[in-house]
């Protein structure tokens, strides 16, 4: 039991032995702060989830009310959507300038008065630019929460992310019918009002989003507290390192003093050199050479107006930088001309390339193979799961059921992705699938339930759908910064995750477009369905593939290996 007490350090001051027990923080992550940081993401995932349920709804309004088609309509669902992935890579970026929390701040602000905006629009343009404004509003808010659950879980990551992304799933599963009930109640201008409120929110829950960082401060604020200890090798291992440095601060006085150990007494530390400012014209000044690099030191003179505040690099210098100084104007004007040279901006425009591509990640996708796969299931993914979203309630209305009960479609599926959301990382915790090999399995079957709507499109089928559906993506969306973080390293994390984002919301744009265009040329929803069931087939067959091929990478590599 002794082993376990923790260490003391004393400290003899006039005689006397004051103990000192060193504040142990505890870590934040996977700590008790991470469980406050999971509620919050899954509150704001669900916010941010309901846009994509009652959107569907506010375009059928539309439609009465501008009498507009649905092709044209659809745009205002799909611009609300598609810019919360698009935006993903500046959304990454931004996060690990400035952190989470005033990102998704500033997110759930715009979203708020774009929200706002909306509900006073008349023009079909004026809910496009609305739209818009509002998907990357809400992409700052999605990024972040993604991001902050990653950085405070690393043991519980599975079931923590399962946890976070339950709040899609209940976004999913209340927003249709609450957006139903407040149009009926309040027409759709009503509606949006609400929802504006609701959505302020975000940026309440912003607030517990703190940056690793602040503990860290946190630890070092508690130590300065503290009574004073000696500089001793323990203490030094017991400061915190900051990018595999050690870094330590003293903080001494603006009078020059510090408290010694020694008799407990306050020494006054004199400065031994002053620094003196070479224009004064009082008594010359006695030149002194001191070091190896023939160093100029000015000595202290007892003129206080002598004294000049500057920099110490411009009194303590060799000797050659003064000779240097007279050939400036001639080397500024070799380097002006070799930057109007067209040589000089062509090294300059590849640098901007370069740097723009490690700022935003996309170097991942030549460097690391699997980060190149994992776009690829996003691009597929991206391009069957939200268009079935966007055309499933108009699809519901003209198969002849009442708007209200199509509404309960989306509650079930929400339901449905709620419970494929909580109980998937229990199977990767318990090892029974890998996640790549569970990602293939839920695609698949989210693509194949598309074609039961497709061959029946009978109400029945539809809820079947939704169950299939619901608990297929539920398990399949939350998967996705699991994979990036078994295949990307910690700092390239969330450059990763954005590339994934940017590549769904491309393709949700494009797909989306051509199942419109499709619509117009057959007039039948069901052939939109099927390209959507493809594309989430296919998106699930490379999930499949991702193994095997890290497996023959690693057998090539190891023969390579055997051959040198």
């Amino acid at each position: 039991m002794a082993a376990n007490k923790p260490s003391t350090s004393s400290i003899d001051v006039d005689g006397d032995t004051r103990h000192h027990v060193p504040s142990q923080s505890a870590s934040p992550v996977d700590g008790r702060w991470a469980v406050v940081v999971v509620i919050a993401a899954f509150i704001g995932r669900a916010i941010v989830s309901m846009q994509s349920s009652y959107m569907p709804l506010l375009t059928v309004e539309w439609e009465k009310r501008l009498g507009v088609t649905p092709s044209q309509v659809s745009w205002a669902s799909t611009l609300a959507n598609a810019p919360r992935f698009v935006i993903a890579p500046v959304a990454g970026a931004l996060n690990q300038k400035f952190g989470c929390r005033p990102i998704v701040f500033v997110g759930g602000f715009c979203a708020m008065t774009s929200i706002l905006l909306l509900s006073m629009t008349n023009k079909l343009w004026q809910i496009f630019i609305c739209s818009c404004l509002i998907g990357t509003s809400m992409g700052l808010v999605y990024q972040g929460t993604v991001i902050i659950v990653s950085v405070y879980f690393d043991k519980w990551l599975g079931r923590a992310n399962g946890l976070a992304y339950s709040g899609v799933g209940l976004g999913i599963m209340a927003g249709s019918p609450l957006m139903a009930l407040l149009i009926e109640v309040f027409t759709w201008r009503g509606a949006l009002l609400i929802v504006a409120g609701l959505v302020a929110n975000l940026s309440v829950t912003a607030a517990v989003y703190r940056p690793l960082t602040w503990w860290s401060k946190r630890k070092k604020d508690t130590k300065g507290r503290n009574a004073p200890r000696p500089l001793t090798n323990d203490y030094l291992e017991d400061e915190d390192a900051v990018d595999g440095e050690i870094e330590i601060i003293l903080n001494l006085p603006a009078d020059s003093s510090m408290n010694s150990f020694e008799h407990g007494e306050t020494v006054e530390l004199q400065p031994l050199v002053s620094v003196v400012d070479p224009a004064h014209t009082g008594d010359p000044l006695q030149v002194v050479r001191n070091g190896p690099d023939d160093t100029v030191i000015y000595p202290d003179v007892q003129s206080e107006n002598a004294i000049h505040k500057m920099d110490r690099k411009k009194y303590i210098q060799p000797r050659e930088s003064i000779e240097k100084f007279h050939t400036e104007t001639s080397l500024q004007h070799d380097i002006n001309t070799k930057r109007k040279s067209c040589q000089y901006c062509v090294v300059k425009f590849r640098q901007f390339i370069n740097n723009f591509l490690d700022l935003f990640g996309f170097n991942l996708l030549w460097k690391n193979s699997n980060v190149l796969l994992l776009c690829l299931i996003a691009t597929f993914q991206g391009g069957g799961y939200y268009p079935s979203y966007v055309y499933l309630p108009s699809y519901v209305v003209s198969s002849g059921v009442s708007e209200l009960r199509a509404s309960f479609i989306f509650t079930i599926m929400g339901l449905c992705s709620l419970v494929g959301r909580l109980t998937h990382g229990f199977l990767l915790d318990f090892k029974l699938i890998t996640p790549t090999k569970l990602y293939g399995l839920t695609s698949v079957l989210a693509g194949c339930s598309l074609y039961i709507i497709v061959t029946f499109g009978t109400y029945p089928a539809f809820v079947v759908y939704a169950i299939i559906f619901g608990l297929s993506t539920g398990a399949q969306i939350p998967l996705c910064p699991v994979m990036t973080k078994m295949y990307t390293a910690p700092s390239e994390l969330a450059s990763a995750f954005g590339l994934q984002s940017f590549f769904t919301g491309i393709s949700q744009l494009l797909v989306t477009y051509l199942l419109g265009l499709l619509f117009d040329w057959t007039n039948d929803y069901r052939s939109c369905f099927c390209l959507a069931g493809a594309l989430l087939c296919i998106g699930g067959v490379i999930g499949f593939l991702i193994d095997p091929w890290n497996r023959w990478r690693h057998r090539l590599d190891e023969e390579i290996g055997d051959g040198i």
